[in-house]
């Protein structure tokens, strides 16, 4: 007769207990053989409870605790192996690649019909697993894949490359991020705990005005007279209904430019209205006459002939002048300079984190109020000024991190400088090509 583990450990503790006691007995300690219950407790290393349990229902036989057991507790769990893990992979990609919905049921399917005849197991199993090797559940996004396009991604390396020349210079320029968003007048709708009752369902019956905000900030905290708020569709004093041009260059000429403090590196995104031209740049919608008029204005020569795609050869080859923006040639006078995120690149801006906190404060602050306009400029000010120094410093330090890290594996990847492997296979007639996705996550901010 062979003895399970438990079986086995059993029989030790009681070895062992008897062997305490003997020892004992040797030296002269007496032994209180009164407590029948404490004493076997003690020998079998098991609560009293338990003892006690099995004395009252006697011996309890296997197949009756497996019928007592719930459908949940006999599931057969199939631990996962790396073919597992790859496998589960292998079919979300090819999902994706094949433009197919991704849930659990569809999965689960799948990975059943592929492995038919020697393998099973639950939707509940699969969602851990998923879980176990970097999915998540999350609302579709093509930012990743525009993010990775070949000019997004010279466009990330020139930024990187810059923001690193400047952090390692002697003479190194204060990086000040700017950049707009939007608040509600009354406050938007926030996930919280609920039960599905009227009790907790809100009485709020929309999120009120929307009123944009525009601001600045460096690891010192946000620029003193910078911040900038107004009602979206007022067209009331100075600025429209909503951000442009006209609008943004002049909060940056009167309210940031003369807040700065010296040698300051402005970064902002790539918005239209933040990237105005110093000269209109010729483009192929163009019309022809618009096209030869620029020549003319710039006395450039060309075939009185030509057609308008000869024309347009003749200016991209040889007459097109590079952009320069108005604001990047504005602020060299003043001693600053101007760096642009690259495309969907907004973890790289500090005053994105500024913004979540901001709005959550004002979240809390303003659904105590009726959402008056004076309430809304009081409120958020009141937010603001609760952003310390502090608070910056450890969004710029993280931002920093990010920036640091990104550069770091763009170097590894540039000097790898693998060419792409293509595999024929002589028996087909048409070419399969396969392409990566990169599942890697920010790091998480701790302040």
């Amino acid at each position: 007769m062979r003895y399970n583990q438990q079986s086995q450990l059993l029989i030790l503790n009681v070895l062992t207990f008897f062997e305490i006691e003997k020892n004992e007995v040797k030296n002269g300690i007496p032994i209180d053989c009164t407590n029948v219950f404490a004493r076997a407790s003690n020998a079998l290393k098991v609560g009293k409870s338990t003892l006690e349990r099995i004395k009252r229902n006697g011996i309890q036989m296997d197949k009756e605790y497996l019928d007592n057991k719930s459908k949940k507790q006999i599931i057969n769990k199939t631990k996962i192996t790396d073919f597992l893990k790859n496998k589960i992979r292998d079919i979300i990609y090819c999902m994706y690649a094949g433009n197919e919905y991704v849930t659990m049921a569809n999965l689960h399917k799948k990975l059943i019909n592929e492995l038919s005849g020697f393998f099973t197991c639950s939707i509940s199993s699969l969602t851990k697993w998923c879980h176990s090797i970097g999915f998540k559940w999350k609302k579709s996004s093509n930012r990743k894949h525009l993010m990775e396009l070949p000019d997004i991604q010279l466009k990330r390396l020139r930024f990187l490359r810059d923001y690193m020349a400047n952090e390692d210079s002697v003479n190194k320029f204060i990086p000040t991020f700017i950049d707009e968003t939007w608040i509600f007048s009354k406050g938007s709708f926030r996930n919280t705990w609920q039960d599905d009752t009227l009790a907790t369902t809100s009485k709020k019956a929309s999120e009120g005005c929307r009123y944009i905000v525009v601001n600045a900030g460096n690891e010192y905290g946000f620029i003193k007279g910078a911040s900038l708020i107004f009602k979206s569709g007022s067209k009331k004093g100075d600025y429209h209904d909503f951000m442009n041009r006209v609008n943004f260059e002049k909060w940056f000429k009167t309210q940031l430019i003369p807040n700065l403090p010296p040698k300051s590196l402005i970064i902002m995104d790539n918005a239209s209205y933040h990237s105005g031209l110093c000269e209109q740049i010729p483009t192929k919608s163009w019309t022809k006459s618009k096209l030869i008029q620029w020549l003319k204005d710039k006395n450039y020569d060309f075939p009185e002939r030509a057609m308008k795609d000869q024309i347009w050869d003749l200016v991209a080859s040889k007459y097109l002048p590079k952009k320069t923006y108005h604001l990047d040639e504005y602020v060299k006078s003043f001693g600053h300079k101007i760096l642009r995120l690259p495309p969907y690149h907004c973890q790289y801006n500090a005053i994105e984190m500024a913004w979540s906190e901001c709005k959550r404060k004002y979240d809390l602050q303003i659904q105590k109020s009726k959402g008056t306009a004076e309430e809304v400029l009081a409120t958020w000010n009141i937010v603001i000024n609760q952003i310390s120094p502090d608070h910056w410093k450890n969004y710029v330090n993280h931002v920093n991190k990010t920036i640091k890290y990104a550069w770091e594996a763009m170097k590894k990847f540039d000097c790898s400088d693998i060419e792409p492997i293509i595999i024929t296979d002589n028996n087909s007639d048409s070419d399969n090509s396969d392409s990566d996705i990169d599942w890697s996550e920010d790091e998480s901010l701790d302040y």
